[in-house]
């Protein structure tokens, strides 16, 4: 559970409106007064089969009795590790293990049943005195993604989530009459906004069954009773398919997050929900939101990706070019953030070094920005793009940038491109290293349904808007969807193992 703010006024909800909903499952509502009675139930057994503190690690398997577990646990005074349900058992024990976790506890299906499995070796790595200062005034840790990495666990300290909720709150106008739908995992950093600051608003969690994650027409039936919305492209890309007519009337807010959209497919959401305003949001899980674009007509008819707009209030962004220096106007470099809502650092305070720093004071004074703060600014690794009037475009990652025959190209800038052809729906691009070129460009594109594309038409449409360099060297076409990660983003490492399989006399 976030914070103790949230969880009062959870109780707060549940005492005052008990007949409230406060979650909607499977087509049955769970109302404030009979989540509460889960917490308390939940509590009890907590109480039973634990008696050690420390960190305590809970797969988010998303039910109501696994959020009721989180806000029991934090009523303990427990700290919680909530950790990817997908994970097989040994991969699961082995991060709770790494982050020093003491138990894995699953909620079971009645009030009160719990499924409790020791970390073996936990002894061996209990939690540091390092370690439990990053948990002080944190009473959730999340885990990042691992796209670009070993995943990591992030502290996510009360205030900072005090501060996003009231934030969330007010720009998305969550009110207790409101419905959010959930579609992120319950351990992905969008679920501070899809589930918690619902609850602390007393609205309505709609909880999506991720065993029909990738159902069009299932999601589009409960997007049509949302209110506000927030998604990876991969669910606006589902709901979009299966929509037949637009919605006019629900939902009010669509928050575009966790990845760059297609232009076209922003303007078919708008088509299908014409009377949403849509949002382009950005962040990380070290930092949560921290750019925010109300995407206007302009950007749906323009063909350009969506600018990730303004630093949100409170939040410093600095722009640093090849060199590390500060660029003060418009210009491309490594975008570093310092938000109100970010983590201090890594719960393994060795993974901290590169990523949060302390920014010099030249680098400050050029920019305005103060050198001397106590909290650092996070390195995102992504290249951003400043423009004159100070609004900010996501470029792609700094990991997405790779050399071919000695020209930086930008695997994500290529992705758009493809997107653009208008028998696309998906594209994924990946570099494989090469003796002579440095890199081969492979792209992976999934036709629409009914097409007859090519990879003649597709070369002839990259050749008449890149590089040569950035022309991929071969284009794998499908008509089925492309590997995706739990979190709905496209799984990369997938993609290129699948490369390597089909051409194993590349090199890897």
């Amino acid at each position: 559970m976030p914070s103790p703010n949230v969880l009062s006024r959870f109780f707060e909800h549940a005492v005052r409106a008990p007949e409230r909903t406060a979650l909607e499952w499977r087509g049955e509502a769970t109302s404030y007064g009979e989540l509460l009675l889960l917490v308390t139930a939940a509590r009890a057994a907590l109480r039973k089969r634990l008696s050690a503190s420390g960190l305590v690690c809970v797969p988010a398997v998303r039910t109501p009795q696994t959020i009721a577990l989180l806000l029991a646990a934090h009523a303990q005074g427990m700290t919680t590790l909530v950790l990817s349900s997908d994970l097989g058992r040994q991969a699961l024990l082995g991060l709770a293990q790494d982050a020093g976790g003491n138990d894995v506890v699953w909620a079971g299906r009645s009030a009160g049943e719990l499924v409790v499995e020791s970390v073996p070796h936990a002894a061996s790595r209990s939690m540091s005195s390092s370690d439990q200062s990053r948990v002080c005034g944190a009473s959730l840790v999340l885990m990042t993604s691992g796209t670009t990495g070993s995943p990591k666990a992030v502290p996510i300290r009360h205030e900072a989530v005090d501060r996003f909720t009231r934030w969330a709150t007010r720009t998305f106008a969550i009110r207790p009459d409101t419905r959010v739908l959930n579609y992120a995992p319950l351990n992905f950093d969008l679920a501070l906004l899809e589930v918690w600051a619902v609850l602390n608003a007393g609205a309505t969690v709609l909880l999506v069954d991720p065993d029909r994650a990738t159902d069009g027409r299932y999601l589009a039936s409960v997007a049509e009773r949302a209110d506000v919305i927030q998604g990876v492209p991969l669910l606006y890309r589902l709901i979009t398919a299966a929509v037949g007519a637009p919605f006019p009337e629900a939902p009010r807010h669509l928050i575009f997050t966790g990845d760059v959209i297609a232009p076209r497919l922003a303007a078919q959401v708008a088509e299908a929900f014409p009377g949403a305003s849509l949002h382009n949001v950005y962040g990380c899980t070290e930092t949560n939101d921290s750019f925010h674009h109300l995407v206007s007509q302009t950007d749906l008819t323009s063909g350009l990706p969506l600018p990730i707009g303004r630093p949100l209030p409170g939040v410093d962004a600095l722009v640093l070019d090849h060199g590390d220096a500060a660029i003060a106007a418009e210009g491309s470099g490594e975008l570093l953030v310092r938000t109100p809502f970010q983590a201090s650092g890594y719960l393994d305070p060795a993974h901290d070094a590169g990523r949060f720093v302390y920014v010099g004071s030249v680098a400050a004074a050029a920019t305005g920005h103060s050198g001397d703060s106590t909290t650092p600014y996070y390195r995102t690794g992504d290249v951003v793009r400043r423009l004159r009037d100070g609004t900010v475009v996501l470029e792609g990652r700094n990991a997405f940038h790779v050399k071919v025959r000695g020209v930086r190209t930008n695997l994500q800038e290529i992705e758009q491109v493809l997107l653009r052809h208008p028998d696309v729906t998906d594209a994924v691009v990946v570099a494989i290293p090469d003796d002579l070129a440095g890199h081969q460009l492979h792209a992976t594109v999934r036709r629409g349904q009914g097409t007859d594309l090519n990879s003649l038409q597709l070369r002839q449409h990259c050749a008449d808007r890149l590089a040569r360099t950035a022309i991929p060297k071969q284009f794998d076409i499908t008509d089925h969807p492309l590997p995706s990660t739990p979190t709905g983003k496209a799984d990369r490492q997938a993609i290129r193992a699948q490369v390597k399989e089909e051409a194993p006399h590349v090199p890897l």
